[in-house]
């Protein structure tokens, strides 16, 4: 999987991963230690670029849970990510994060621009 790193600013600077590949256990490490490197930069406000995802597995969603996890530690009570969002999952991707009920803890935009807006 490559990872292509981007920064955007809204009200706050949000750091954008595109991915490109396959999110499975072959490259949750890759993306959890991107993420943990960009936390450790100082982000606090992380866009997921799903756009070039071409499958995503078990692996996958835990990886982009523990990541939620890690950026939303000052959330407080809020069940929905304040820090963390995902952009543009393809039809497929979409429907298996719908079915695995992360549209309800994690917002889930088609817009760059809007995403980027809602932190």
């Amino acid at each position: 999987m490559d990872i292509i790193l981007a920064q955007e600013t809204g009200r706050v600077p949000v750091t954008l991963f595109r991915l490109q590949g396959q999110l499975n256990l072959g490259s949750v490490a890759q993306l959890e230690a991107h993420a943990k490197q960009a936390y450790d930069s100082g982000a606090r406000y992380l866009l997921i670029d799903l756009s070039g995802v071409s499958s995503l597995t078990s692996a996958g969603m835990r990886a982009v849970l523990a990541i939620v996890k890690q950026f939303d530690t000052e959330s407080g009570k809020s069940k929905v990510s304040r820090n963390v969002k995902l952009l543009n999952p393809p039809a497929n991707i979409l429907r298996v994060l719908t079915i695995a009920g992360f549209d309800s803890f994690i917002e889930i935009h088609d817009d760059l621009r809007k995403a980027v807006a809602s932190f």
